[in-house]
């Protein structure tokens, strides 16, 4: 790629369709008295090491529906882009039906990761057209809006959907050990900016790190504001260990989750 035409790739400002994740540390202006704000940008900056390591560009094969009901295999490029403000974290990249469920699988490593360098994040993932360009600090769209009243939406820790996942064609869960359905963390008179599924994160932090995540978050309960957050959080972690297998129970047919 010649010089000219790189710098008309990182200069494009165009609209594209993305999927794109919104996360807001709980607590953040306790969190940098506590540690101080050295040590948040170095936790910012591991956290985003870990974005570049499994989303820093490379083709995915994955199986997605056909129109018989079936699958079919399909590839797509995986990378996912990030950027860090003040208490916010987004990650983004462009929307493909072969890359969603990687960055579902991103999303929930990035929560538990960052629950384990002792910053609780809420989250909200969202899709549509956004035109998005981090060496111009440009980011406009729908998702971005979507996501952060989602994310603002929720009284937890954990990450949830906004209301485009509920359309045709953003609306396949692909691996459902990934997402749970769960409502408790919505706010009241918010229902309308959060879909009533999330991921299932504490699913895969018993994996990795062979603990219970409520330690973790009791640990961190020490803010009588943010208390019920923590303690939604530890319900949903026994939602987790009690419904391994929540489909099926659950009536598809009527696939609202409103």
């Amino acid at each position: 790629m010649s010089e000219s035409t790189e710098k008309k790739d990182t200069d494009r400002c165009e609209p594209q369709e993305i999927a794109l994740a919104l996360f807001d540390v709980l607590g953040f202006s306790e969190r940098v008295r506590q540690i101080g704000l050295e040590a948040i940008h170095k936790h910012y900056e591991e956290l985003i090491k870990l974005v570049q390591s499994k989303a820093g560009g490379r083709v995915i094969l994955s199986a997605v529906p056909a129109g018989n009901g079936g699958l079919v295999p399909a590839t797509g490029f995986f990378l996912v882009e990030s950027t860090y403000f003040s208490d916010t974290i987004m990650l983004w990249g462009k929307y493909n039906l072969a890359t969603s469920l990687p960055f579902y699988d991103l999303c929930i490593d990035f929560i538990c990761a960052a629950l384990e360098l002792d910053l609780p994040v809420r989250g909200c993932i969202s899709f549509g057209e956004a035109i998005m360009n981090r060496k111009r600090g440009i980011f406009l769209g729908e998702p971005i809006i979507e996501a952060a009243r989602g994310e603002s939406s929720q009284a937890w820790v954990g990450v949830s959907f906004g209301p485009s996942l509920d359309t045709p064609r953003y609306s396949w869960l692909g691996d459902l050990k990934m997402v749970m359905p769960f409502t408790e963390h919505i706010k009241t008179g918010k229902e309308a900016f959060v879909e009533q599924l999330v991921l299932d994160w504490p699913r895969r932090w018993r994996d990795k790190y062979r603990t219970d995540p409520e330690q973790q978050l009791n640990k961190l309960n020490t803010d009588q504001r943010y208390s019920t957050y923590y303690e939604t959080a530890c319900r949903f972690a026994k939602f987790s260990v009690e419904n391994p297998e929540w489909w099926k129970s659950y009536d598809f047919d009527t696939r609202t989750f409103r």
